[in-house]
Parts: structure tokens; C-alpha cells; sequence
């Protein structure tokens, strides 16, 4: 048992080491992308006889874009959205059974208060 807790552990450390080379890969491709594209917009806007640094900052508001409407939609959603004791996301569904049981709730002590309340003969209540 000790020998596969060891064995287990190993190479759980060496899974440890790749993920870590690899996230740090993926961070570089995307570096060398970002400043690829920048490079080409201020390439561009060199050749039509900008100054440089008005070109830098073309290509950096080129790449550099805001979000589309749906993901920051979806990024503003995310803020107001209901969410479980755990951080995850609830469904519509969930939320709106939650609604239901707080207003009987509601309702209920509503109709307790009701029940005991003075009314008048045409029925209203004092």
C-alpha cells in the first residue's frame, strides 16, 4: 500500500510539473500572438506615413478590442445571477422554485395574521 501511495504521489508530482510547463506555454503563444497582431496594425499604419507611436497605439486598440455585446451580456448576467451555497450557477428553475417557496411563506403568515384579525360586517378588515 505504501509502495503505491509512493508511486501514485510521483507521479502525481511529475502531472504537477507538465501542467505547469504547459500553462506557461500556452501564455507564451498567446503573448507572441497578441504581439503579432499588434506588430502587423503598426506596420501597416507606418506605411501610411503615421508617426510611430500613433501606429503602437492603432495596434494595441485593434487587439485590444472591448467584448462583444453577447459575452459582456453574459459577464453582466453572471454578476445578478443566483447561485448555490457551493459558487456554482443555479438554473432558472431552481431560482424560481426558491421564489415560490418565499412568497407561501410569505403568504402564509399573511393568512395566519388574517385569520385572527377583527373585520368589519362587509368583510374589510379594522
Amino acid at each position: 500500500m505504501a509502495e503505491l501511495r509512493e508511486d501514485l504521489s510521483g507521479k502525481l508530482q511529475h502531472l504537477q510539473k507538465q501542467l505547469a510547463i504547459a500553462t506557461e506555454e500556452v501564455a507564451a503563444i498567446h503573448l507572441r500572438r497578441l504581439l503579432d497582431a499588434i506588430h502587423q496594425v503598426a506596420r501597416l499604419k507606418i506605411k501610411a506615413e503615421l508617426p510611430a507611436a500613433e501606429a503602437i497605439v492603432a495596434g494595441l486598440q485593434a487587439v485590444v478590442a472591448p467584448l462583444p455585446p453577447s459575452v459582456a451580456g453574459g459577464i453582466a448576467r453572471a454578476r445578478h445571477a443566483w447561485r448555490h451555497d457551493d459558487g456554482t450557477f443555479m438554473s432558472y428553475d431552481d431560482e424560481q422554485r426558491i421564489q415560490l417557496e418565499q412568497h407561501e411563506r410569505m403568504a402564509r403568515g399573511g393568512r395566519a395574521r388574517a385569520a385572527g384579525a377583527k373585520r368589519a360586517p362587509d368583510g374589510t378588515f379594522l
